[in-house]
Formats: structure tokens, sequence, C-alpha cells
């Protein structure tokens, strides 16, 4: 985590991301959250640093909303902290990567996510003058673009 901070410069462009996995996940024996490859505009990320976390969620018909963080710490009497889990989460990882400034451009940018089982997710911010241009709901476009290279 120091040397990312410490590597980071004026020429850099960073950006978070974050990818959800229901509990199927992580039944697999080796998880492959570091399989994830992340392109700004066909060019591919120079370094990133991950956090993996867990949230509760809870089901309402065939829905699931996330409730609140699935770990807790309570103090109780004769222990310094208790972890309480549940049964259902979803897990997350967040990724900062970063990128040579250079591959941020004006207008229209597209990031792609490459999956390890090689399907492609699709998202497009704008940059204006520089800076990140902040869309309202209605300009929104909500559709993801998901491919799979077999």
């Amino acid at each position: 985590m120091e040397d990312f901070e410490k590597n980071i410069t004026e020429n850099d462009f960073l950006l978070l991301t974050e990818i959800c996995f229901d509990e199927e996940k992580f039944k697999e024996k080796i998880l492959d959250l570091d399989l994830y490859d992340f392109e700004l505009n066909g060019n591919m990320f120079n370094e990133k640093i991950e956090f993996i976390y867990p949230y509760s969620y809870i089901s309402k018909g065939n829905r699931f909303n996330l409730e609140r963080p699935l770990l807790i710490h309570d103090n109780y009497p004769n222990q310094h902290k208790v972890i309480k889990t549940a049964d259902n989460f979803v897990t997350c990882s967040r990724s900062i990567l970063k990128f040579k400034k250079d591959f941020q451009i004006e207008g229209k940018n597209i990031l792609k996510i490459v999956t390890p089982r090689k399907s492609n997710i699709y998202f497009q911010f704008h940059i204006k003058n520089g800076k990140f241009e902040i869309q309202n709901i209605e300009e929104m476009d909500i559709k993801l673009k998901v491919k799979s290279e077999a």
C-alpha cells in the first residue's frame, strides 16, 4: 500500500472500481480476484491495489438488498472484539487502478473489465476540461455491455 501511494505522480490517473460477488464465488478453493484485467481506452493499467470486504444482505422476494457491513465489532464483558457473521453475504473487491494520465481523453472514455473467464464488461464516463463530468441520473446510460470471448 505504501509503495503504491509513494509511486503516484501528477502524470497518473487514478480510477476506483468495485466488483461484488455472491457467496457462490467463495465456495471455490482458489479465488481469482487478482485475474481481473482493466483497460482504459484500450490501454492496460500500470498498477492496482485491491481491497476485499464483505457486506451482509437481505432477500425480499427475488431481490437482494445490501443491508450493512457484515463484520460488526462489539465490546463484551470478557472479550475485546467479537465478530458476528451471517450465512448469506456479498463480498466486494474495490480496486484502485493507476493509469498514465495520457490514457484519459477529453470527452467519452471507456473502461473495459476483462474477467478471468474472458467476459468483457464496459463502462463509459466523460471528461470535460480535464475533469470528471458528473451526470444526472436522466443523462446516464445505465446499460452494461457484457460480451464473452470463448
